[in-house]
């Protein structure tokens, strides 16, 4: 996936883009307000929301709290709570 950032003197954008599946989502913050416009099979607004209100319910851990792993296979972000418990993501 891949991200651009624009800022002009109306505001910003940011354009999330996965080529793997053509999905995109444009974010237009101004002063008038949050305009999101997605379009492909996924909507990445949404899987972004979701990660940021996982982020919160782990009580905003730092983002040095997590580790990343890279293989021939995949790659792996990992987070280990205070209380030993571990949360894994593919990316």
């Amino acid at each position: 996936m891949t991200r651009v950032y624009r800022q002009d003197t109306a505001g910003h954008a940011t354009m999330l883009h996965d080529a793997a599946d053509g999905s995109a989502t444009r974010i237009a913050d101004h002063p008038s307000g949050v305009q999101v416009t997605s379009a492909g099979p996924r909507d990445l607004w949404r899987i972004v929301e979701e990660a940021h209100h996982h982020w919160q319910a782990l009580h905003q851990p730092r983002r040095e709290w997590f580790t990343f792993h890279v293989s021939g296979t995949g790659q792996t972000v990992t987070y280990t709570t205070e209380d030993g418990h571990r949360y894994h993501w593919r990316m």
